[in-house]
This record gives structure tokens, C-alpha cells and sequence, in this order.
């Protein structure tokens, strides 16, 4: 079999849901290249500090992420065949590698590069699917099951103390979240993969909790897929949607006095102009910019709704 060995080193990249446009490049490349399947490589043998984030969190803390982040995503692409973890650094680097230039000792500029949405442009009209994620099939009949095969609507919450103006409005989503329930849907909520407080202390939405799913990535992407359609704000998580065929409407793009959620870094990072979404995007997956107050969120409800969508 015809393998592309993909290299996540964190002493070059962090230790976020960032390493999702990371992967799904490298799944790209190795279409594109005609090789069958992706053998990802994990080193942790020191981290990087470079962001806000990756000076305050310690290197405990950002080993967990990679355990439970970094070494999770891989498996929502079906072409990945193989995930390993290391502490050490590798003795030889394979042929077929990605990033190109990787070596332990002396890469490239290139292999050490962040990759970044906006990089995918170039493949607007050669027909390369960029929505590659996918639930794992057992995971879906899971979340059914755990949800009683009910037609349901999830609204993910953010409430991080990283950068709180990009937090949820909370209050916000539990009116909207009535308002879904009076059209004959169940609405479930997916609490902050750092904080379950304060879903768990709602007494509206703790009983409509997706607990799991705070902590299980493959849980996540399951209600993900299983549902109706799925709520949320700019976050780490969103990027599990918008590299998905699933129905989403994320909000929040952009937040003022948030230097990576600025218009300049949104049109650097993403390459979107306010108003724009990526070119891969379906017609029932949504970027609004604008906050997500109650007044914002209804409108667009009740355009989802105009439109066929709910």
C-alpha cells in the first residue's frame, strides 16, 4: 500500500483543534499524489511557544490536549490507517512524508509552516474534496441511541477563561433553544471540551446535556452528524464541522478587541472577506457574521427555517 507518513512535531505546531486544517492538507496531498492511506506520527519531545495559549498553559496540560486532541482527529478521516505517539524523536524519516522537509533535527522553513484554511483556495475548481471528516459509523448508532432516535438540533457552547469575549452567550441559546423546541424538535447542548460547569448547573439545560460528548471527540462528531442541524460559535470545535458534510451555523466570526478574531486575521488566516464563507462550504452550512444575541440567532432561525433548512 502506497502510504504518505504525515508528521505532527509539537515542537512546530500546537496543541489545539488547529491540527485539524493540518491533517485534512495532508490528506489532500496525499490524494492528490495517488497514495492510498496515511500513516500520522505524533512526536512530543517539547512544545512550542509561539501563541497566547502555548505560554500559558503548562507542558502537562498541553500533553493532555495532544492525548485527547491531536491524537483523536487523525481517525476522522478515512483514509488514515495508523496513529502513533512518541516522546522521542524519530531515527529516519520515510520518503513519502508530510510536511515535506521534515527532518528531527534540521527541517525545512517549510516543514515547520502552520497551515491555514485560505491555503486550500487554489483547489477551488479541480474537484479535490476538502469536507473530509466523517463520524465513525459505530459512534453514529451510539448517539442515536443515546439520544432515543429523536429529531434533534445541538447547539455547542463555548465558555472558555482563554479569551472570554469569544465565549457563548448563553442565555442567548437557552431562549433559542425553546423557541426550537416549540417546532417539534428535541435540542441537545455540548457543553465546552474545558468546562461542564455551567451547562451542568442550568437547571434548563443540564437535563439536555451531551455530557459524553464534551470529552468523546468521536461522540462529538456522531451528534454532529446525526443531527438536524448543529449551532455553534467560532471555536476550535467548529473546525470539526466545516471540514464535514454536516449541517452547521457558526457565529461569532468575527469579535472585536479578539486580535486572532479580528476582520484583518479572518481575511490572513481564512481568506474571507465579512460575509464570505469557504468556497467547499454546502448551501445548509453557515457563517454569520455577526454576535450570536438572541435577536441575531432568531433571525437566522427563522431563516433556516424560509429556507427548507429546518
Amino acid at each position: 500500500m502506497k502510504i504518505l507518513t504525515t508528521i505532527f512535531d509539537t515542537r512546530h505546531r500546537g496543541f489545539t483543534f488547529d491540527c485539524i486544517t493540518f491533517y485534512v492538507m495532508a490528506d489532500v496531498i496525499r490524494e492528490m499524489n495517488g497514495l492510498e492511506a496515511l500513516d500520522v506520527r505524533i512526536y512530543a519531545n517539547a512544545f512550542r511557544k509561539k501563541t497566547e495559549r502555548e505560554h500559558i498553559y503548562d507542558d502537562e496540560e498541553k500533553l493532555w490536549r495532544v492525548h485527547n486532541i491531536i491524537s483523536k482527529v487523525p481517525f476522522l478521516l478515512p483514509a488514515v490507517e495508523s496513529v502513533t505517539f512518541s516522546n522521542r524523536l524519530p531515527d529516519y524519516i520515510p520518503i513519502n512524508v508530510f510536511p515535506p522537509g521534515y527532518h528531527p533535527y534540521e527541517p525545512s522553513s517549510n516543514a515547520m509552516v502552520v497551515n491555514l484554511p485560505r491555503e486550500f483556495e487554489p483547489l477551488k475548481n479541480n474537484g479535490v474534496e476538502i469536507s473530509r471528516l466523517r463520524a465513525l459509523p459505530h459512534a453514529i448508532k451510539v448517539a442515536s441511541t443515546r439520544t432515543g432516535n429523536k429529531k434533534f438540533i445541538t447547539i455547542s457552547i463555548r465558555s472558555s477563561q482563554f479569551q472570554t469575549p469569544r465565549n457563548s452567550d448563553f442565555q442567548s441559546w437557552i431562549k433559542i433553544a425553546k423557541d426550537i423546541e416549540n417546532l417539534g424538535y428535541s435540542v441537545f447542548f455540548i457543553p465546552d471540551f474545558e468546562n461542564l460547569v455551567q451547562c451542568l448547573n442550568d437547571i434548563f439545560v443540564a437535563p439536555r446535556c451531551l455530557i459524553d460528548a464534551s470529552s468523546d471527540l468521536y461522540l462529538r462528531m456522531a451528534y454532529y452528524a446525526a443531527a438536524k442541524h448543529n449551532f455553534c460559535v467560532s471555536n476550535g470545535t467548529s473546525g470539526l464541522l466545516y471540514f464535514s458534510p454536516y449541517p452547521f451555523s457558526m457565529f461569532g466570526i468575527i469579535r472585536e478587541g479578539v486580535s486572532n478574531c479580528s476582520a484583518d486575521f479572518i481575511k490572513q488566516a481564512l481568506g474571507l472577506n465579512p460575509g464570505e464563507k469557504f468556497f467547499w462550504l454546502k448551501e445548509n452550512q453557515h457563517f454569520i457574521y455577526s454576535d450570536d444575541s438572541y435577536v441575531k440567532v432568531k433571525r437566522h432561525l427563522d431563516d433556516l427555517i424560509g429556507m427548507g433548512q429546518l
